[in-house]
């Protein structure tokens, strides 16, 4: 089966629809009810605006984006929606079929010079396919900052280098939905893989996975010829300690910190709370780390 152009893309990977919205690390809403009046004089925007400084800087420092791939923003009042064939922005249409994969994608609408743009988060591979975008309900895009729209994907692409048994992904594994070598789509029976682990195995025989010491190897024909689409397990929702750590790193950021109480019999009082030293610090520390990929490309 070759439904794979030079081992890289799949011109018919799986059609993969998931939730209809994406998902924020941190909200305005939670930082207002966090800070209340310490925040009442900043702008819905300016909060919005350091919280996506903040979310690139987590990701950088991870590697990857939780699904996150794409950002839509406009300066008209533009609705952005997202089906399991098109993106759809401003009243134009991009379909999958003639832009198939995200940079194509990307390509297609920023050069449309339109009120509306898109951008690539950098931890997101180019080469991903369209088709893994997650569909969206129809939300308002611009005009002001705050109403920017985040798009996700269902799964995670990736390119890795054969030569060995094993396949090593950057992230443990919840689910594979697709694996191709050199050009060539595999079969499910072609190889197999445990959930939780970071790594699929070439099989060489058709013996019971469970049992079968028979592996095989992985070709090593070109550099990047074994391409996975899979679903890794962090991807099935962010874990508390990252939006935790990200309320924290506002806080760092603003001078602020959450009140504590204290009473001494009748008399009560609320103090702030200490403050870490540096927003990166509560971005960069072993709470955030563990999340990191474990193989890089």
């Amino acid at each position: 089966m070759t439904d794979w152009t030079g081992g890289l893309i799949p011109i018919v990977p799986p059609v993969i629809t998931g939730i209809a919205s994406c998902f924020e690390y941190l909200t305005v809403e939670a930082v207002r009810a966090e800070y209340d009046e310490d925040v009442e004089d900043r702008t819905d925007a300016a909060l919005q605006r350091q919280i996506d400084q903040m979310s690139a800087y987590l990701e950088d420092q991870i590697g990857h984006t939780f699904g996150r791939a794409l950002i839509a923003r406009s300066i008209g009042n533009d609705q952005v929606l997202v089906t399991a064939n098109n993106l759809q922005i401003g009243g134009d249409t991009y379909t999958f079929v003639d832009y198939p994969t995200l940079f194509s994608l990307v390509t297609a609408v920023n050069l449309a010079s339109a009120d509306y743009q898109l951008e690539l988060f950098p931890q997101v591979r180019g080469d991903t396919p369209s088709t893994l975008l997650k569909t969206h309900t129809l939300t308002a895009c611009g005009p002001d900052y705050v109403n920017r729209v985040v798009l996700c994907i269902s799964a995670m692409f990736t390119l890795r280098s054969g030569g060995q048994s094993h396949c090593f992904l950057p992230l443990d594994l919840a689910i594979v939905n697709s694996v191709g070598e050199n050009g060539t789509l595999l079969s499910a029976s072609d190889y197999y893989a445990v959930p939780g682990e970071s790594w699929i195995i070439r099989r060489s025989c058709g013996c019971d996975v469970f049992t079968c010491g028979h592996h095989g190897r992985w070709s090593c024909a070109y550099p990047g010829n074994i391409g996975v689409i899979f679903m890794p397990v962090l991807w099935a929702g962010v874990p508390g300690s990252i939006s935790a750590a990200m309320l924290d790193a506002f806080s760092a950021r603003a001078g602020l910190s959450p009140y504590q109480s204290e009473q001494f019999g009748d008399y009560s009082y609320k103090r702030l709370q200490s403050i870490v030293p540096t927003w990166q610090d509560q971005l960069g520390g072993s709470s955030v780390r563990r999340y990191s990929v474990k193989f890089q490309p």
